[in-house]
């Protein structure tokens, strides 16, 4: 190894990470597709809404992160159970939004409030701070005033603009795609005005067409931008080429092709079987000497070792979802079996490009004829809170209802069934 080569460790270059807080995700083999970087940040300067979407485990998360950082953010994570009064009290919570409850006269000498405070006085009535609960802070005033963390009615928008904008962040709601149709709608019918009160938002999730908040709400016109992540296969060949130069290593050409075969435009499984390759062969660092790594019987065991740690989770969206909701009756469990049964069977490419409801639907009734339109659709439109509630996150398939489409939001699932050696329930 030259004098000068830098040497890493292979996690800083390959596989999928959650950096400790405070660290950045590592950018050895970063990708800037198509100027994105650049793209992104234009778009947070816009005055608009930015919406970030695509299929799981595409690096939304780490495309944003580098364009704003945490400290600069407030990051709601989203939930089924999430209506949008509960996200923009968390939104005022990690703002650290307090309410004045009440006044007391008092004699000039230093009285105390609920909280400990520091920071300034923010909106009519509020403090805005760092605020521990329980513990006191003297005033100087004759005066002495208590303080709670807000929780009145948000109804206003207005003011939970003002605290937004006071605060100086940007709020970024995360996995959008879990909430539920009404909320989405009512959430995207607030995104003019908070644009009018100077308030844009950063929107993350996995749905797979353009104009998601366009079809909530068509009065949003022009006023967000969007960003598809997708990964072409040069895309992910450039990562590989990076990977080879930080480690000092080579990759066959069959083997390259095999492994972006094999990630099917997912990234962080490409990540994930580069990392593992290079584990099977030993490579746990930059090497000293150039390694060519080309036996494809290193990739096999690559593949099944993580088919095998994949197999809880593919296995529960076999399972678990295969039963239905606890309360489900064994007609409605049955649409939820033939639901999955369609979903892990149907052809790769056909899950690729979405399955949209007609399609779907025909699979369906070839299985068993007796199941009725409606009640098929409607098992469909829980299928993503049957995944949530059974704890399968990130979720593996979705329905769209806007465009009728059931989407294959994990692309992971194609190399399992492909190299995991699957057992469905069905097939007893």
């Amino acid at each position: 190894m030259g004098i000068f080569m830098k040497k890493y460790q292979l996690h800083q270059v390959f596989g999928v990470h959650t950096p400790p807080p405070g660290e950045k995700y590592p950018d050895v083999t970063y990708v800037d597709r198509a100027g994105l970087d650049a793209r992104i940040r234009y778009y947070l300067n816009s005055g608009r809404h930015l919406v970030i979407f695509g299929p799981s485990k595409q690096g939304k998360t780490v495309l944003r992160q580098r364009a704003i950082e945490d400290k600069d953010s407030i990051v709601i994570q989203c939930r089924s159970s999430n209506a949008k009064t509960s996200i923009y009290r968390e939104v005022l919570g990690r703002l650290e939004v307090y309410q004045e409850t009440g006044k007391e006269v008092g004699t000039g000498r230093e009285g105390s409030v609920e909280a400990s405070l520091k920071g300034s006085a923010g909106l009519s009535g509020l403090i805005k701070g760092d605020a521990g609960l329980g513990g006191t802070a003297s005033i100087s005033s004759e005066q002495k005033r208590s303080y709670k963390p807000f929780s009145q009615d948000v109804d206003d928008l207005s003011f939970v603009a003002q605290a937004i904008r006071d605060s100086g962040k940007k709020v970024v709601l995360e996995d959008f795609h879990y909430v539920n149709e009404e909320e989405k709608k009512s959430i995207a019918e607030d995104l003019k005005n908070l644009l009018e009160y100077g308030v844009s938002l950063i929107i993350v999730g996995t749905w797979h067409d353009q104009n998601m908040l366009g079809k909530y709400n068509g009065d949003l016109g022009s006023r967000f931008d969007e960003i598809d992540i997708t990964w072409e296969g040069e895309d992910l060949r450039k990562i590989i080429e990076l990977g080879q130069i930080a480690l000092n290593l080579t990759f066959s050409n069959p083997i390259i092709e095999e492994i972006i075969r094999d990630a099917n435009g997912n990234v962080g499984l490409l990540q994930r079987i580069l990392e593992e390759l290079c584990i099977k062969e030993g490579l746990l660092e930059t090497s000293s000497k150039l390694i060519a790594i080309k036996d494809i019987k290193s990739l096999d065991l690559a593949r099944k070792a993580i088919s095998y740690n994949a197999r809880n989770r593919y296995q529960q969206f076999g399972l678990a979802v295969y039963e239905g909701f606890p309360g489900s009756n064994p007609s409605m469990k049955n649409i939820y079996r033939r639901i999955i049964q369609v979903c892990i069977e149907t052809d790769e490419q056909e899950l690729l490009a979405g399955i949209p409801f007609s399609s779907f639907e025909q699979k369906i009734r070839s299985l068993d004829p007796t199941i009725q339109k409606a009640k098929l659709h409607d098992a469909l439109t829980r299928i993503d809170r049957l995944q949530n509630e059974k704890n399968i996150y990130p979720i593996i398939a979705s329905y769209d209802q806007l465009n009728r489409m059931v989407n294959l939001i994990d692309r992971e699932l194609l190399f399992y069934r492909k190299y995991g050696g699957p057992k469905w329930p069905w097939e007893d």
